[in-house]
């Protein structure tokens, strides 16, 4: 006959399906936001003025271009192409090409007066984008051809671009380890999902995951054999950069958990035991660098190294003790 208190590290069988469902959940991609210019980036000669106004970077790239033509101006295409590149014969044609809401396959395309023209452009694109990328617009005017290169992006502040978004979203996998069991619930991981919400320099962050967790002490084996907890952790977290640069960012957090830990007995019956506590993490966060001109800071978008220091307390009883965790986390703004 097997003891009755024994150290379990058999996890629970059924939590594995809805664990990859979280964790592939959690490494969506979020919904980004249009990039806008901070300073007008604009273009002008005797026949048309254009103002780039918008921009989004996805698997796509998608620019919006506000324009002022002058009577008998006409459009012929808009070529993406590095600033090096001569005028209006190199670069990359444009996917598809709207004018006013409505796209336009016949070409030279009637420009006079104000438009908008929104430009779609493959995912090549991207390479372009960091090398002094250029709008060139293919003009035909009364006196024939002509072209207009409008700038996109470089390092120069005047064609610095900036992406304002209020919330988060990311996931991540941790692992916890008390430093001895509460309630019975000893060491274990989690996949989690998460949003947050910048206020300023600060965001309040709610995360719920699923995991599972070895059971020690009093732990009968149930008839099914899944013999550890399966977990289900919440947590509400304020947190913060205190240095960030380009690529990298250093954050700290504070906020409070609770985790419901649940297992069978070997009756059929149910177990859950709840340990809750306060929380701090240390994140060293690692984003991509941009091309020249676009934001990298990690509140864009990161992945990062989370070290985190906290106290478990069962609700069932006077059990306690400090947990120590680990985790690879990730977060998106939206």
């Amino acid at each position: 006959m097997r003891s009755q208190a024994v150290k379990s590290s058999n996890y629970p069988r059924s939590s594995a399906p809805l664990l990859a469902l979280l964790l592939a959940t959690s490494g969506a991609c979020a919904s980004r936001r249009p990039y806008y210019p901070v300073a007008p980036h604009v273009a002008d000669d005797s026949n048309v003025h254009a103002e780039l106004t918008e921009l989004v970077r996805r698997e796509f790239l998608r620019v919006v271009i506000e324009v002022d033509g002058h009577a008998g101006t006409s459009l012929r295409r808009v070529l993406l192409a590095p600033a090096s590149g001569e005028p209006c014969r190199e670069g990359l044609r444009e996917h598809t090409l709207e004018v006013d809401g409505k796209s336009i396959w016949l070409r030279p395309i009637e420009i006079a007066g104000h438009h908008l023209l929104e430009v779609w452009y493959p995912g090549g694109a991207e390479d372009l984008l960091r090398q002094t990328p250029v709008l060139d617009l293919v003009l035909e005017t009364a006196q024939g051809q002509s072209c207009l290169r409008l700038p996109i992006s470089s390092d120069l502040p005047a064609l610095a671009w900036s992406r304002d978004f209020n919330w988060s979203l990311g996931g991540g996998v941790r692992a916890a380890f008390p430093e001895r069991p509460v309630g019975s619930v000893a060491a274990g991981w989690s996949a989690d999902f998460g949003i947050g919400r910048y206020w300023g320099p600060l965001r309040t962050r709610f995360e719920l995951g699923l995991g599972v967790a070895n059971c020690s002490g009093h732990c009968p084996p149930p008839s099914d054999g899944s013999e550890g907890f399966s977990l289900i952790p919440l947590r509400f977290e304020l947190d913060g950069y205190i240095f960030q640069t380009q690529g990298f960012g250093l954050a700290t957090g504070l906020g409070f958990q609770e985790q419901w830990a649940s297992r069978r007995n070997p009756d059929g019956g149910g177990r859950t035991e709840v340990n809750r506590g306060p929380r701090g993490s240390l994140r060293f966060d690692f984003s991509p660098l941009a091309p020249a001109g676009f934001p990298s800071d990690p509140k864009q978008g990161a992945t990062g190294l989370e070290f985190s220091f906290g106290r478990w307390a069962s609700t069932s009883g006077p059990d306690s003790a400090w947990v120590f965790g680990i985790g690879l986390v990730s977060a998106v703004g939206f």
